[in-house]
């Protein structure tokens, strides 16, 4: 910027920064707004109870139990299912008949709710003899596969042929493939005709000897949800807390698992997987007792503010959005106002650069910009307990100049500043409803850096990892800003696109009058 430039440029930003002074009220407006939403944000916050959850470690005093819940610890396998409803011998006590003897000498007048089980699922006032029974079935991944179809049969050997020693109902279900095992339980009236024997749950077998794959499909929607199996990806994020209680969930992880029956039905393969192999080298069967417990964890305090007011619906995007919608026109109404008033052209026919021209607009907004990025960080800082400031600052600061660098490069589609102020502010809303349709984990990665072309949307998106780390106790550090435990997008993509926003909407300086 050469001296005549220069002089111009300090010239324009006095301008502009008399005009900012000469509106008090809108140049308040500015900078309060968002400060005064993220205020109720943390007014929120403050308001709900928080609940202190106990350290859990496990030693020899910790409750520890077999596979399935119902039966002894005893019970590692289907066939040890089978012997523990099998009769009784010379008076053991622990054993019945049958899971009707079981379940009726347990509940005498009726069972006082739904009660369910891996093999049998009772209603409300059953006397435990009327209860349903299930079957286990089993299939091959490939109908073609002949090795595949070998371990199936195998395994169907391998396990009792009945029920129960009094029934005749076969315990195993087989099916030619995984295909024709879910349309079985798709079919329309499968809930409701009492012809159809419901099925406990699907093994699929997809690998054979020696690299032996299995699959264990359990039920996720039938029945008491203290038996619903939680997604399997809880188990191996590093975010699961123990004894969460705001999982969905009537139990706790171990209770889900222990009341489902897939544990039961892990054990069972993985045993009849170690025979194999035993037979094979003409060895002793092996058999392994496993015992379970809840994971140690520390105690610690949750508000589950970021549960609520971050994932799905994100009121926390739309707060911000809705603050930044008056600044946002705003930076329009200006700009548009100066195009209208033909003040640029006045300007440049005593040789007003456009350099100078642009530069002293965005100089001022980046101050506004930075003094509401500190007002926000100050006033809001209770909200982001775990993550490092750093980054949060970066956040909010480049979601600032990426929103300001949209309004430039709107202002140029307008030429009238009250109608650019009004669609302008249609428009940035919108951005919010597109993080709507794309923020789901089954939208890919791309989809989602494409919608992050709209600053509104790339911020929101941005919080959802924010939501996951800060409510899992770790926070947006070094660490995790590359990674995301629920979603395939990360906080620094979202940083990375914003800062790609800000040089995208700018763009060069332009010498027409479209900008």
């Amino acid at each position: 910027m050469g001296g005549a430039a220069w002089q111009h440029f300090r010239a324009l930003s006095y301008k502009n920064s008399l005009l900012k002074w000469r509106r008090p009220f809108t140049s308040c407006a500015e900078l309060i707004l968002p400060v005064i939403f993220i205020g109720l944000l943390v007014s929120i916050k403050e308001s709900l109870e928080p609940e202190d959850v106990p350290a859990l470690f496990s030693d020899e005093g910790t409750f520890r139990s077999g596979p399935y819940k119902y039966p002894s610890p005893d019970v590692q396998t289907l066939t040890d299912l089978y012997a523990f409803y099998g009769p009784v011998p010379d008076g053991a006590i622990g054993e019945e008949e049958d899971f009707c003897g079981f379940l009726s000498s347990n509940f005498v007048g009726g069972l006082p709710e739904q009660y369910e089980g891996l093999l049998f699922r009772c209603d409300d006032g059953d006397d435990g003899c009327s209860c349903q029974r299930k079957q286990i079935a089993i299939a091959p991944g490939n109908a073609d596969d002949a090795a595949l179809n070998t371990i199936v049969d195998d395994f169907i050997a391998a396990q009792p042929s009945t029920h129960t020693i009094d029934s005749t109902m076969s315990m195993m279900r087989r099916f030619e493939d995984e295909k024709a095992a879910i349309d079985y339980v798709r079919q329309s009236d499968y809930s409701d005709d009492p012809e159809i024997t419901p099925l406990g749950a699907i093994i699929v077998v997809n690998g054979a000897a020696p690299d032996y794959d299995f699959v264990i499909r359990t039920n996720m929607t039938n029945g008491d949800f203290e038996r619903i199996l939680p997604p399997t990806e809880w188990s191996t994020s590093a975010l699961v807390r123990s004894r969460d209680s705001d999982t969905g969930l009537a139990g706790t992880y171990l209770e889900t698992y222990l009341e489902n029956g897939f544990l039961l039905l892990q054990n069972t393969v993985f045993e009849f997987a170690l025979a194999q192999e035993a037979d094979e080298a003409g060895s002793t069967k092996p058999k392994v007792a496993r015992t379970y417990t809840e994971f140690p964890s520390d105690d610690y305090t949750q508000d589950d503010f970021w549960s609520n007011i971050g994932a799905a619906g994100n009121l926390f995007g739309v707060f911000l959005a809705v603050a930044l919608v008056y600044p946002f026109a705003t930076v329009v109404r200006m700009l548009v106002s100066e195009k209208e008033a033909k003040i640029r052209e006045g300007m440049k026919m005593m040789a007003l650069s456009d350099t100078a021209f642009w530069s002293s607009w965005m100089i001022l907004f980046f101050v506004i910009n930075f003094i509401q990025t500190i007002l926000i960080y100050v006033v809001g800082a209770s909200l982001f307990e775990y993550s490092d400031g750093g980054l949060i600052f970066a956040l909010f600061l480049f979601f600032l100049m990426a929103s300001t660098a949209l309004a430039f490069a709107l202002a140029a589609c307008f030429s009238r500043s009250m109608t650019a102020a009004i669609l302008s502010s249609v428009f940035y809303i919108t951005g919010y409803a597109l993080y709507e349709g794309v923020w789901m984990n089954t939208v890919s990665t791309g989809a989602k850096l494409a919608a992050c072309l709209h600053p509104v949307t790339c911020f929101t998106l941005a919080t959802v990892p924010l939501a996951e780390y800060e409510e899992g106790g770790v926070g947006i550090t070094s660490d995790t800003i590359n990674s995301s435990e629920q979603n395939n997008f990360t906080f620094g993509d979202a940083l990375g696109m914003l800062i790609a926003d800000i040089f995208i909407w700018y763009g060069p300086p332009k010498t027409n009058d479209k900008r």
